[in-house]
């Protein structure tokens, strides 16, 4: 990874990420581009230009503000854009209650046609857009557009444009970022845990040799398909039931991956489309980076397990391994 220039590294020291993501205030269905990571805006920061104090910044998909409050530490001004109302609302309130004077939010989306007071000399892009040309409009000639591309996913490609005679000319791919949360940064985003208590749940899983996420599931004292029904919706997941996609689990499919592999990705392939690959996990933290690069002509999809059945002689058995066992058992019959 590239190191990030001096006032780069000033601006993450000085804003910190808890007071953007954890608290009351913070909208359930926010995932990861919204409220990236230190590790991840400290990515975006080494690989974009560099933002000078002159810079008027554009940033695009807000979210909880964190980003925006960086980049503020840097430009004179940043007009952040956030499609959700109130999403956009309570990073206003935010950025007032913690004294950040330079932001202006407009709750719009981009391709809404924004009118501006003053183009930008950089517009950030960190969701993804039908038509990137929509935003060579907010910048100024010879301005700079940054934004994702490719497929949509949680490690997308970020590429930079020069705007030359009103059109944007590709200048070069910039590099993977990486928006992924694990579960642990999720509960503590959601303000269900903080550190301490984490630091308490993995020393426990360590004497018990089981995993960190159970530990937090009872000491938080909530359910499996409440906990996994949340993180679903923070992974942008979708959240299925093991029992009711037992039956339409298809044979030909689970055929074409090798078992090792699934049994030591925890995921296996359910359903396939013309265009789309739908796999399934009963781990919250199950990365599809590798699928993605086996099957680069398709879309990859991955829903999260409960881990409850209602009825099955296999009901205690997790929720990947129940549809690997009765895969393997109809593939041997």
């Amino acid at each position: 990874m590239k190191k990030v220039y001096s006032r780069g590294r000033e601006a993450l020291l000085a804003v910190s990420r808890n007071d953007y993501v954890t608290g009351s205030d913070l909208i359930p269905s926010i995932t990861g581009h919204s409220i990236p990571r230190e590790e991840t805006v400290a990515h975006i920061l080494s690989i974009m230009p560099e933002i000078t104090p002159a810079d008027v910044v554009m940033h695009v998909g807000g979210g909880s503000g964190y980003l925006a409050a960086v980049l503020s530490q840097l430009a004179q001004r940043v007009i952040y854009i956030e499609k959700n109302p109130n999403v956009a609302e309570a990073a206003r309130e935010r950025f007032f209650r913690l004294g950040v004077n330079n932001v202006d939010v407009l709750a719009q989306s981009a391709e809404s046609q924004l009118e501006l007071d003053q183009p930008c000399d950089v517009v950030l892009c960190t969701t993804f857009m039908a038509d990137r040309d929509t935003l060579k409009h907010y910048l100024c000639e010879g301005g700079s557009l940054i934004c994702l591309e490719g497929k949509a996913g949680p490690v997308p490609s970020m590429a930079m444009y020069v705007k030359r005679a009103d059109k944007l000319e590709r200048v070069r791919t910039l590099g993977w970022v990486d928006f992924n949360r694990n579960s642990e940064q999720i509960l503590i985003d959601l303000g269900m845990i903080d550190e301490h208590a984490l630091a308490k749940a993995k020393a426990e899983a360590a004497l018990e040799n089981c995993r960190v996420l159970d530990v937090l599931r009872r000491s938080l004292n909530i359910e499996e398909i409440e906990l996994y029904r949340s993180l679903a919706q923070q992974r942008g997941m979708v959240f299925a039931d093991a029992d009711e996609l037992l039956p339409t689990l298809k044979d030909e499919l689970f055929r074409r991956f090798s078992r090792t592999f699934l049994d030591l990705s925890r995921i296996i392939p359910v359903a396939q489309t013309n265009d789309t690959v739908t796999f399934v996990t009963d781990d919250p933290d199950a990365r599809t980076d590798q699928l993605e690069r086996m099957s680069p002509n398709h879309t990859i999809e991955c829903w999260l397990l409960g881990l409850l059945v209602r009825a099955s002689p296999l009901r205690f058995m997790p929720g990947c391994r129940r549809l690997q066992t009765m895969a393997a058992v109809r593939l041997l019959q």
